[in-house]
């Protein structure tokens, strides 16, 4: 028995060692489909803007990730930055609001822009610690040390998918943006970037840049590291969710600000782990598309008297 049990186990170390030849590491399903959903620049904003289209809101967009969630229950949900603060919903809560509808959302990871620290630092600590997501942010330092993980990783579906976070810095941050906190400093992008991207492009199988360093350094980071298959951008008023801008082999696209539309992106795989295809579209949230109740009763914990505006014009 023990003689056959030992020849079962050779064969089994034979069959993986086998799958493990070529790109060193196993091979997946053919026609394996990561799905990403994201937002950028929403402000904190949870209301609906109450126009016929594009209306947006929290309501809309809970409904619209749970509908694309029903079909592929792995997606990931990220945000590019500048998320948390900059509408009356956040100032009432302190970004509490913001947070709890992230974890609703059953979001996987978030960037960090200098208008997310807009509260102080113990705020934006407080936040962190109630998030189910993870928080991203390969360029801001406070008090000398890094604000928090310069990326993450992510195994979804047998593939290793990696999130960077980059801000914009000091120059290309709007003239009525937040004034940095004492202690914290942004670094250089594109510094950061070489320190982060080339070594975690050796373990990712798609690695997706987040970003709110705005259109020409997001086209700068592309021309600089071909190896990033997608950045998702902001601090633009330019939204291109549905039509890629195409830097070599990376795609960057933008959501409408103020979370008036939901950007998807889908990529393909081969058996042998690599890209077949890249599908983008805009979701847009509609002044007559479904709210999400269970959303809702989260929103109005923390403020009781909201509503969904867009649905109330």
């Amino acid at each position: 028995m023990h003689s056959n049990f030992s020849k079962l186990n050779l064969a089994t170390v034979l069959l993986l060692a086998a799958s493990f030849i070529g790109c060193g590491k196993p091979e997946i399903s053919e026609g394996t489909r990561i799905t990403i959903v994201y937002t950028n620049d929403t402000h904190g904003k949870l209301e609906g803007c109450g126009c016929k289209h594009n209306s947006g809101g929290i309501l809309k967009r809970a409904h619209h990730v749970k509908t694309i969630r029903a079909n592929d229950t792995q997606l990931l949900y990220c945000d590019a930055g500048n998320f948390l603060f900059g509408s009356p919903e956040a100032e009432a809560t302190q970004g509490k609001a913001q947070i709890a509808a992230l974890n609703e959302l059953q979001a996987s990871v978030v960037n960090i822009s200098e208008e997310d620290l807009e509260k102080g630092l113990d705020v934006f600590e407080q936040r962190q610690n109630e998030a189910n997501f993870d928080f991203v942010s390969a360029n801001i330092e406070a008090n000398g040390k890094p604000l928090t993980s310069p990326y993450v990783m992510k195994k979804i579906k047998g593939l290793d998918v990696a999130f960077v976070g980059l801000c914009a810095p000091k120059n290309i941050m709007r003239s009525d943006s937040v004034k940095l906190l004492p202690g914290v400093h942004v670094r250089n992008p594109i510094t950061a970037a070489q320190q982060v991207i080339p070594k975690l492009a050796k373990k990712a199988d798609l690695l997706i840049v987040l970003s709110t360093c705005g259109d020409a350094l997001d086209s700068t980071l592309a021309k600089n590291f071909p190896m990033i298959n997608l950045i998702i951008g902001g601090r633009t008023f330019r939204s291109n969710a549905d039509k890629p801008w195409e830097v070599g082999n990376t795609s960057i696209v933008r959501a409408k600000r103020n979370g008036q539309t939901l950007g998807r992106v889908e990529f393909e795989f081969s058996f042998d782990r690599q890209i077949k295809s890249v599908v983008a579209f805009e979701e847009t949230l509609e002044a007559d598309a479904p709210s999400d109740e269970a959303m809702l009763a989260v929103v109005q914990k923390y403020l009781p008297d909201f509503t969904d505006s867009a649905k109330n014009q």
